[in-house]
């Protein structure tokens, strides 16, 4: 039998729950998926992994130079990484967004800014052109440290220079279609699977079941699949990614492109469990 390790952080050391439906059938299929903690005491031997696949490591961005060496030590591992440890290194930062919009996607205007960084809130706002922006660190995930303010003075100012002495981060202009929900695209080895729409609790815009955001299976519109297929296939093969976009009077509007460890929404389409296996299981290699 085969055995697959699915990397994933403490907090679900018997894997998330969207994962934990993917155990059986890979069993079915003759394939043993161990779960392992990233950074735990008692990390299996991977290299007896007939693959290893990032899955849940939510607490990466609290220790994103453990994480880079782990990731870095596949590339003279016997056993696979899915995805790629090119892949994974890329999408850590959310610079990576420049390499979406080089390629033609529509982002929100943004702002990237290092740690430290002396531009001001109001000085970012000037250069986005609005005072309506949102605030995240460049690693990040599941909303941390990321708000909305309005305005650059006072209160705003502070939240934003308490933030930036610590992280780096992209500056955002809000794009308030999102509360009508953001849509997440699933693709396994490049080929469109099942979309799924986030909607944000009323008068929020983090679409995060954390946050009280609610999810609803929809039917994505070709022109957005054919939209993230083109430029997904301009970039390095990736074995699973999740583009999460927002519908604007001016086209898709790009929030994200998750192909790290993205929740894939299995519940929400009978044959995504088939799919996946089939995508991450041709990157064996025994």
């Amino acid at each position: 039998m085969k055995r697959v390790a699915f990397l994933t952080c403490a907090s679900e050391a018997n894997l998330c729950e969207d994962d934990r439906s993917l155990v059986p059938m890979f069993r079915a299929r003759g394939v043993e998926v161990v779960p392992c903690i990233w950074d735990g005491p008692d990390v299996v031997d991977l290299d007896a992994m007939d693959l290893v696949v990032v899955r849940s490591c939510w607490d990466y961005h609290e220790k994103t130079a453990e994480l880079c060496a782990l990731i870095d030590s596949f590339r003279g591992r016997r056993a696979p990484l899915v995805n790629p440890p090119e892949v994974v290194s890329w999408n850590l930062d959310k610079v990576y967004l420049r390499d979406l919009e080089k390629r033609g996607a529509r982002l929100p205007r943004s702002l990237w800014l290092e740690v430290g960084t002396a531009t001001t809130l109001a000085e970012a706002a000037d250069l986005l052109g609005t005072d309506d922006v949102v605030v995240k660190p460049r690693v990040s995930l599941s909303a941390v440290d990321t708000f909305r303010l309005s305005g650059t003075s006072g209160e705003s100012a502070a939240r934003f220079r308490a933030l930036a002495d610590r992280k780096a981060l992209i500056v955002q202009e809000f794009v308030p279609e999102i509360v009508h929900g953001e849509c997440s695209l699933m693709f396994f080895d490049g080929a469109f699977s099942h979309a799924v729409r986030k909607v944000p609790a009323r008068g929020d815009f983090r679409v995060q079941a954390d946050h009280g955001g609610t999810r609803e299976v929809i039917v994505a519109p070709g022109p957005w699949i054919a939209e993230a297929t083109e430029l997904l296939g301009e970039l390095p093969a990736m074995t699973y990614a999740r583009v999460d976009v927002v519908a604007t009077p001016r086209g898709l509007v790009w929030m994200e492109l998750e192909a790290i460890d993205p929740m894939l929404f299995f519940a929400y389409e009978p044959d995504a469990s088939e799919r996946f296996f089939t995508a991450v299981m041709a990157r064996s290699g025994r």
